[in-house]
């Protein structure tokens, strides 16, 4: 098996399959940089062929961000393949989760109104909430009283994500919690508070030491209002 890295100079003389066949190998043995240059050699191989290129960033992408752990070295091999299959909805809601595992929840939110668009599916609504949730608790931890336009972008994030699944336990939790940090200016938030925190009863995956623990707080928060 050959082992190189400049990828730009093997392709030509191998075919897309052939290299494609050496990456897998390569992937099967653990020489896994080894089976990262087979894979864009193969990218060079395809040329104009682009579900040959797909495949071949594709591997590139799982390989980055799943074995090897260099995720945001895999954002160039994301972003070719969205140009070359960018308005597929599985695409879209698979690149969204590499983004979000890089903290760039934004994008992958992007992306994924982008697969829900063109059909809705569960999946994509489950990234969707998830990955909204973890927007908005890096919003809350960075979060000013005063800021009216922040709270507005949070409500309007919690909101969306709402619609998507309104049974969602990690989302109803942020929504208690949010609230409840709202109620500090604003006494009437209390009262949604409450309201989302009788939801979380019946919530999918709920926690129920999670659910006693947030109670607990709204309770503390509660008898600072009376």
């Amino acid at each position: 098996m050959l082992g190189f890295n400049n990828s730009a100079f093997i392709a030509p003389i191998l075919n897309f399959s052939v290299l494609q066949l050496g990456g897998d190998l390569s992937k099967k043995q653990n020489h896994l940089e080894n089976a990262l240059g087979y894979y864009r050699a193969a990218e060079v191989a395809a040329g104009d062929n682009s579900f040959q290129k797909k495949v071949a960033l594709g591997e590139q992408i799982k390989l980055l961000c799943g074995r090897i752990n260099k995720c945001t070295d895999a954002v160039p091999s994301i972003e070719k393949l969205l140009i070359v299959d960018g308005n597929h909805p599985w695409t879209l809601n698979n690149m969204a989760v590499w983004y979000k595992e890089m903290g760039n929840n934004m994008k992958a939110i992007e992306l994924l109104r982008k697969a829900l668009a063109i059909t809705s599916f569960g999946a994509a609504k489950t990234n969707l909430v998830s990955s909204i949730v973890a927007e908005a608790r890096l919003r809350m931890k960075n979060r000013q009283p005063s800021s009216v336009n922040e709270d507005k972008k949070i409500e309007d994030l919690l909101v969306e994500a709402y619609k998507q699944n309104p049974r969602d336990f990690e989302l109803l939790h942020i929504f208690v919690e949010y609230h409840l940090e709202l109620a500090k200016q604003k006494p009437d938030a209390i009262k949604l508070a409450k309201n989302y925190l009788d939801e979380m009863k019946t919530a999918e995956n709920g926690n129920i030491f999670r659910y006693f623990e947030l109670e607990k707080q709204y309770k503390i928060a509660a008898e600072t209002k009376k």
